[in-house]
């Protein structure tokens, strides 16, 4: 079995990136570090690539099965995660609000989701290399995709997300018996590209009306827009199960508004 590091490119090594006047010296500096050190985003790979993975006390090794989805299929050292599985990389970060979409990095943790389910946030990337073994590549995607969870077709997809829309459009009917603001919060949910993110925007509201707040909900909302969700990809943009910090983000409004979550409040 040979191995090879994964080599920067000579753009990747030199380029130099001006800082953002907005953000922190620290935040600049994760930033700069993300852009500098050696790493990967898994979508430029060729299916098929291994790559092992080392973690401070925990190893991965993963094959990268469609690289466009982020998908790969892996095994670890984590108890209770041991695999084969096929796992959605969502990228590494540094412990704080950043985190580099599709891309794996010394120094960084990784960030994934388990598609039967979980999560894994690794310790900081100590190493990793490319691993030339196409008959263990070949067993692990194998293994992986006899577990893979079975995916609605299209046609399903449509109808799951057209009841959900109509669901909430019964809600938006039923909870807010003005006109413009049932317009104003079509207008919020349609903001967001995913599912969960538009059933937590349906919470806020209607908590928020329940205890007479909606004028500053929908401030907040739009503020956080803005300021939190609108450079995140529209598939998991305000998605509270993306990563912790989403769903803490999502908190901090209920707190700011103070009012109780929904699940709170029951």
């Amino acid at each position: 079995m040979n191995s090879t590091q994964i080599p920067k490119t000579a753009k990747e090594a030199t380029m130099s990136h001006s800082p953002h006047p907005n953000l922190s010296a620290g935040i600049n500096a994760q930033i700069e570090k993300g852009n500098t050190d050696s790493g990967f985003f898994v979508n430029r790979m060729e299916p098929g690539t291994m790559i092992h993975i080392v973690a401070r006390s925990a190893s991965f090794t993963m094959v990268v099965v469609n690289p466009e989805e982020n998908e790969v299929a892996m095994t670890s050292t984590v108890e209770g995660m041991e695999g084969p599985d096929l796992w959605m990389v969502m990228g590494s970060g540094w412990g704080g609000s950043l985190m580099k979409v599709g891309w794996i990095g010394l120094d960084a943790q990784m960030r994934m989701r388990r598609l039967s389910g979980g999560l894994l946030e690794s310790a900081t990337v100590s190493s990793f290399v490319v691993l030339d073994d196409p008959v263990e590549a070949t067993r692990i995607m194998e293994e992986a995709e006899a577990r893979r969870p079975r995916v609605m077709t299209k046609e399903e997809e449509e109808e799951h997300n057209q009841r959900f829309a109509t669901a909430v459009e019964e809600l938006l009917v039923k909870e807010f018996d003005d006109k413009e603001v049932r317009n104003r919060a079509r207008e919020m949910i349609g903001h967001f590209g995913n599912i969960p993110a538009k059933g937590t925007v349906v919470g806020v509201l209607c908590q928020a009306k329940k205890y007479e707040k909606l004028d500053l909900a929908f401030e907040l909302l739009e503020r956080d827009w803005v300021d939190q969700w609108y450079f995140q990809p529209p598939q998991v943009a305000g998605d509270p199960e993306f990563m912790p910090l989403n769903a803490h983000r999502w908190g901090a409004l209920y707190r700011e508004l103070g009012i109780p979550t929904p699940n709170e409040d029951k």
